[in-house]
């Protein structure tokens, strides 16, 4: 393959050192989507990025880094899209959770999204840290973030919740339902909007009734006379 000219805007940028990381981890993404992860070489990166390996792996001591990255780069439009939510004063907690829940299942059910899902199922057998590596640096976090919020929205008194971290998992799992696996699995398969928006309706409604709000007041499940 012939080296990847730069236009010039991308070579004034690649003189900075974030600006060649940027053009690195972009030259990685595009790889690992078209090829995979085993079958994509450091070389390759480094020629497709317009850089030297040694440059490569001054930023990337490993491809196993690397890879870490790119998922983590697209992971953080994620979590910038949560905090965005966070921060906005939603008297409601369904609303909220649905918001987190349509920007979360946006983002597993995309096409590229899907892609490196599989990569690293695909994967994990030849190179066994490749998993963990990815749960330890993007989807724990992502975890940890959604259960801060559902700890916050407890302490206002919104939610009834004991542990914040079990209450993440289990919304995670709810609104993704059977969704995600099924555009795992089924390749020709694309989730609708719609689609979407029922799994993450339904699945706010399952939260809810274990998680929502207790009466505090003796006789509220009495029946009045």
């Amino acid at each position: 393959m012939a080296k990847k000219e730069l236009l010039p805007a991308d070579a004034a940028a690649a003189d900075e050192p974030a600006g060649k990381v940027r053009q690195i981890l972009a030259a990685a993404r595009h790889l690992f989507l078209e090829q995979g992860y085993g079958d994509t070489s450091m070389d390759a990166v480094a020629k497709r990025a317009g850089v030297s390996k040694a440059t490569l792996y001054v930023h990337f001591e490993s491809k196993e880094r690397l890879f870490a990255e790119v998922i983590n780069q697209a992971r953080a439009r994620l979590r910038d899209a949560i905090v965005a939510i966070a921060s906005e004063a939603h008297s409601d907690p369904v609303e909220t959770l649905r918001l987190i829940g349509l920007q979360f299942m946006r983002f597993v059910t995309n096409h590229d999204s899907l892609t490196l899902f599989r990569t690293v199922i695909g994967e994990t057998r030849r190179f066994p840290q490749l998993g963990q590596t990815i749960f330890q640096t993007g989807s724990r976090d992502l975890l940890e973030l959604i259960a801060t919020i559902i700890g916050d929205a407890a302490a206002r008194g919104e939610l009834t919740v004991e542990n914040p971290r079990a209450a993440a998992a289990h919304f995670v799992a709810l609104i993704k339902s059977d969704l995600h696996l099924r555009c795992l699995l089924v390749s020709f398969y694309q989730a609708e909007e719609a689609d979407i928006r029922r799994n993450v309706e339904a699945g706010v409604a399952v939260f809810m009734s274990h998680y929502g709000p207790r009466d505090p007041r003796p006789d509220a499940a009495r029946p009045s006379a």
